[in-house]
């Protein structure tokens, strides 16, 4: 009772609780959303599919597919390894048995020579030449396409149909 006493004394000091509670809901669910994709950690590497090998491999966050495999394998002259987009439930990224590999990722032949060179890449440019595919498709589509976004836009929730959001997961 005396907590709404003060509260009608002093109607600034309401307005600061409820500002203070609104400031920690955002912080929250700002810290979720960066918690969903790097789990609470430094991300240094992701994951890469070899198209030859067809399996997993570990590389820097920092390359941009096509790039070189530890197989050495190549496909029409470029390199055979792609950007694997990799999640798993409850976030058991620790287990290979649990990750799903949802989409692959790659740039065409222009964009990639762009940015290994250094060169400006407009955005709507890096849309349309990002290509994507599911791991079982041989045919790549752009990103920017109705076919590419729904590869994309994939579902992320638990193939279990309890509803549970799927975490990124990355190696290490």
């Amino acid at each position: 009772m005396r907590l709404r006493k003060r509260f009608k004394k002093n109607p600034n000091l309401g307005i600061g609780v409820a500002a203070v509670f609104f400031c920690a809901a955002i912080m929250i669910s700002v810290m979720t959303v960066f918690s969903d994709e790097k789990q609470g950690r430094n991300v240094d590497s992701e994951w890469f599919y070899d198209l030859e090998t067809k399996t997993l491999f570990a590389g820097p966050i920092n390359q941009y597919p096509p790039i070189d495999t530890p197989s050495g394998k190549k496909i029409d002259g470029r390199p055979a390894g792609v950007r694997a987009w990799v999640f798993a439930c409850d976030g058991a990224c620790d287990d290979e048995n649990n990750h799903v590999i949802l989409y692959l990722e790659q740039y065409s032949p222009e964009l990639h020579r762009r940015l290994l060179e250094g060169i400006y890449v407009p955005p709507d440019m890096t849309l349309k030449a990002t290509m994507v595919r599911k791991v079982d498709d041989d045919a790549w589509m752009s990103a920017a396409a109705d076919d590419g976004r729904a590869v994309i836009e994939v579902s992320k929730r638990c193939p279990d149909g309890s509803g549970r959001r799927m975490r990124r997961c990355f190696p290490g």
